[in-house]
């Protein structure tokens, strides 16, 4: 018989709100034409032109750093009352995860887990941060809750399932 964890677990969602999002384009965009100007007022075109390149090859770079082996990205967290054992979304599924750490600000929640071993896998540490403007009022208050309790939990052991 399956049982039913409804009251029992808290699924959030974890994703930036647009308005932190726009401020951080906003802070690039601002940060390259001041590169922009610098280099048109230091040396003209010729230095608008350098300044083109570096940062075409700068982007190339990066691109191709990306490409390797990286971790997904957490898209939603599923808190488990009284346990530090809890679950993260990544790549379309749910993988089992191990609350290591969590510090929480004015408007946020960060979270650092520890991503069980799955098959071709190796145990990876990860982080998710989980913003306040995302959630209604009592589901924040909850997973606060939740985050501060199994904190209080004595961690698991090392090797411990």
């Amino acid at each position: 018989m399956r049982r039913d964890l409804g009251r029992r677990t808290l699924r959030v969602p974890v994703r930036c709100p647009n308005s932190v999002a726009l401020l951080g384009r906003t802070s690039m965009a601002g940060a390259a034409a001041g590169l922009a100007v610098s280099a048109w007022w230091q040396a003209g075109a010729a230095g608008l032109a350098v300044l083109a390149g570096t940062a075409g090859g700068a982007a190339l770079m990066l691109r191709r750093r990306r490409r390797g082996p990286a971790v997904q990205a957490v898209r939603a967290v599923r808190a488990v009352a009284g346990t530090r054992r809890w679950q993260v979304r990544c790549a379309g599924q749910w993988r089992h995860a191990t609350l290591s750490d969590s510090r929480r600000g004015a408007c946020w929640l960060d979270l650092r887990l520890r991503l069980d071993a799955a098959p071709g896998r190796a145990v990876t540490n990860c982080r998710a941060t989980v913003w306040r403007a995302g959630l209604p009022a009592s589901r924040w208050r909850r997973l606060c809750l939740l985050t501060g309790a199994a904190q209080r939990l004595a961690p698991p052991a090392e090797g411990a399932p």
